[in-house]
């Protein structure tokens, strides 16, 4: 079952209402979030890494750099780890 993005009433949860008020919140933002959190189920401390995700998607950010791993969470989302030597 994939996880609720509203209360019961049909509120959007408390994370959803942070995402929709930050500056960089786009409908498109908003919607590739859903959908990241839907297809890869996170839940908990990883909703933090799913925002940055779909913040890079939605404004075309084409590979990330980064050295934490639970960005493979993001499969539409390339990484790069800079401190690993190729």
């Amino acid at each position: 079952m994939p996880p609720q993005l509203t209360n019961r009433h049909g509120t959007p949860r408390h994370s959803e209402k942070a995402v929709q008020r930050n500056r960089l919140a786009t409908a498109e933002h908003v919607r590739v979030l859903r959908d990241l959190i839907v297809v890869s189920r996170v839940a908990g401390p990883k909703i933090h890494d799913t925002r940055i995700a779909a913040i890079c998607l939605a404004h075309g950010v084409s590979q990330l750099w980064t050295a934490d791993r639970d960005f493979s969470f993001f499969p539409s989302l390339r990484t790069h780890n800079p401190l690993v030597e190729r």
